[in-house]
């Protein structure tokens, strides 16, 4: 039953509707009980009572503690009112481990005694391990330093939080063989249930409420909240631990962040995330901000060593920092807050960012003695992730259900096209220009290779006269061929990866375009507003940049209208750019890692198979129009955009 209370205090529920409903967690209680099992330890089941309901006043206090100091929750994550509770502050960690230590060494006196006995001592000692074990790895978490960051998670993940699961794990068995071999619900028989009611009262705190309606206060069953339990320690495994353990990189930082984004990770787990993305002046506590922005310009941008070495160049991705953070800290917010926080935070940098870029690349022309080429190093790099920033917003957007109607999709999805095409374009540029200096760094290298092997003398010819020998150097050979590092190749794979999502976006914009075409859409009108003011309104964050060039309203009636084709030439244009599609998603199964193994990868398997299953469908309803309309016949049918398969980007169906 505790177990139920911490997944309520995990899940948002107040500590009045959750911890305190247990009438034992009261710090009077608590001390009452301290003083009276003040040298006992014969009696166990006032140990175990003891010790759990103080396990589940300091978690509820760790957790919330890190959640105040990570300040990234919301009403619907976390609630920090604590109404005057507060948490048995003269029982420290210290008196906590002793209580438990106790515990179980009170029930490992019952064995040997009749089963059931035994059993429930087995039951009970693993609960109270479970809870200690979860304790200690949420506190090692929320207290690292720079000086030990990666020794203390590595042993968290390999100690606290295995024993933590393999714990749990084995408590579900217990559950489920419980459940199968008695005929009595989850609750025990009605004498357990009795006590239960007894120690928990879920209307306890009624009076605080004043003459507000009494909130049905529901707890799950426990083998419910355990499997939630379960997944929350997964999650602080994988999307913690393994990000300050594996996170080498700005671009693998922020793949591992994007793919926590996608996956509804507990608040818990984010606010441990924000809590050890900066501390002690480093990222992750490990890295130089700078440094991993600067060696990103390079690998990411392709800016030549020559200008990330320069003072004006280190300088600048000091200026960077910031904007870079709130970017990394942005994908551990809650999903449907990140689109308000980027309009209102993120955005606003980087105009001033870009003109300090294009300054740079004038000054680095000057320098660099390149006045007559069009060298754009910085602009490009800033321009590319000014624009992921701007396709993340949009992308929210259609998400989060904030279009209403086909015609605000059709822009969104427009929109992002523009983005995605542009930003194929310079990637595709700056990556040949890093191509293009590994190619001639490994050329150069060969070179340094041979003019460092020494003289053979050649056997002297039959044919020239004695003594006389002649020299030469072994045959040139050829310069070893760039090899492709880790990064090379999963940039390759995002490079595939947006230039999916464009012609996926264009698919879904002609297929839209085909359906209004043939009669079976209809462009809304509004009697107080306008499409092209609601468009203004709309994408008003983006106004404040000069690159890319604000698109207008009057841009996308000018690429959406498809009056001058034919209905079956716009439904064959859309098929080929799902077929296209279909082809990446396939290329894409075919080089991903399989699941373990895919922690960098900008795109896991199972999104690229549910992409896949958009492909298909919309390839499919496609084929359904076009033989509605061919020969003149008219469409006929309701048109509704389905999500269900991915999250982005919808199934246009026709029933």
């Amino acid at each position: 039953e505790t177990m139920t209370r911490l997944n309520s205090v995990l899940s948002g529920a107040g500590a009045a509707e959750s911890t305190y409903t247990c009438l034992y967690a009261h710090d009077d209680i608590l001390i009452d009980m301290v003083n009276e099992l003040s040298g006992n330890t014969d009696e166990a089941a006032k140990h175990v009572v003891y010790a759990s309901a103080l396990l589940l006043v300091k978690l509820h206090d760790l957790v919330r503690t890190i959640g105040l100091n990570a300040d990234i929750y919301e009403e619907e994550d976390f609630t920090v009112s604590t109404h005057g509770f507060f948490f048995a502050p003269k029982l420290d960690a210290s008196i906590l481990r002793k209580a438990v230590n106790t515990a179980i060494g009170a029930l490992r006196k019952l064995r040997g005694k009749d089963k059931t006995a035994e059993d429930d001592a087995k039951l009970l000692t693993l609960l109270l391990q479970l809870q200690l074990n979860f304790f200690d790895a949420c506190t090692s978490l929320s207290n690292l330093t720079a000086a030990n960051v990666k020794l203390v998670v590595e042993e968290t993940k390999t100690d606290a939080l295995a024993q933590c699961l393999k714990k749990a794990k084995d408590l579900q068995e217990i559950l489920n063989d419980a459940s199968k071999n008695t005929e009595c619900s989850e609750g025990g028989d009605e004498r357990s249930r009795r006590i239960l009611n007894a120690a928990f009262d879920p209307y306890m705190y009624r009076s605080l409420m004043g003459n507000a309606p009494v909130r049905n206060v529901k707890f799950k069953r426990p083998s419910a909240a355990l499997n939630e339990l379960i997944s929350i320690m997964s999650e602080i495994e994988w999307a913690v631990c393994d990000l300050l353990l594996k996170g080498s990189s700005l671009a693998r930082i922020k793949r591992m962040l994007e793919h926590v984004s996608i996956s509804s990770v507990n608040i818990l787990s984010r606010s441990l995330i924000v809590l050890n993305l900066y501390f002690d002046d480093l990222l992750l506590g490990q890295y130089d901000i700078s440094t991993l922005i600067t060696e990103h310009m390079h690998q990411h941008g392709g800016v030549p060593i020559a200008v990330t070495n320069t003072e004006h160049c280190r300088a600048f991705a000091g200026r960077l920092g910031k904007p870079v953070y709130d970017n990394l800290k942005v994908l551990a917010l809650n999903r449907n807050r990140q689109h308000a926080y980027i309009d209102a935070l993120v955005l606003k940098e980087w105009p001033s960012l870009q003109q300090d870029a294009t300054n740079l690349d004038y000054l680095f022309r000057q320098e660099l003695g390149l006045e007559n080429q069009k060298a754009a190093f910085m602009t490009n790099y800033v321009t590319s992730l000014t624009m992921a920033i701007m396709e993340h917003y949009i992308s929210l957007s259609v998400e989060l259900g904030l279009l209403r109607s086909h015609h605000d999709l059709a822009i969104s999805f427009w929109y992002l096209a523009f983005l995605s095409s542009t930003r194929v374009n310079i990637m595709t540029i700056m990556r040949q220009g890093r191509i293009q200096q590994n190619l001639l760094a490994a050329r150069l290298a060969g070179e340094r290779e041979e003019s460092d092997v020494p003289i053979e003398p050649i056997a002297q010819s039959r044919s020239k006269k004695k003594g006389r020998k002649a020299a030469k150097r072994t045959a040139p050979t050829n310069p070893p061929a760039y090899k492709e590092t880790k990064e090379d190749v999963e940039d390759g794979i995002e490079l595939m990866v947006l230039t999916l999502k464009r012609t996926l976006c264009r698919g879904i914009v002609r297929f839209i375009a085909a359906l209004d075409q043939a009669g079976l859409l209809e462009i809304p009108e509004y009697e107080f507003t306008s499409h092209k003011m609601r468009f203004e309104k709309r994408y008003e964050a983006f106004s404040i940049f000069t690159t890319p060039q604000p698109l207008t309203y009057d841009d996308f009636e000018h690429g959406y209208s498809y009056a001058n084709v034919s209905q079956q030439a716009l439904i064959a244009s859309a098929t080929e750019c799902f077929k296209d599609s279909k082809v990446i998603v396939d290329k894409l199964l075919s080089q991903l890692p399989d699941k373990g193994d895919d922690c960098y990868a900008p795109i896991r398997k199972q999104e690229v198979m549910n992409i896949a299953k958009v492909c298909v469908g919309n390839s499919l309803f496609l084929h359904k129009l076009s033989k509605q309309v061919q020969n003149g016949g008219k469409a006929k049918g309701t048109v509704t955009f389905d999500f269900e398969a991915h999250r982005a980007f919808c199934t246009i169906k026709i029933m």
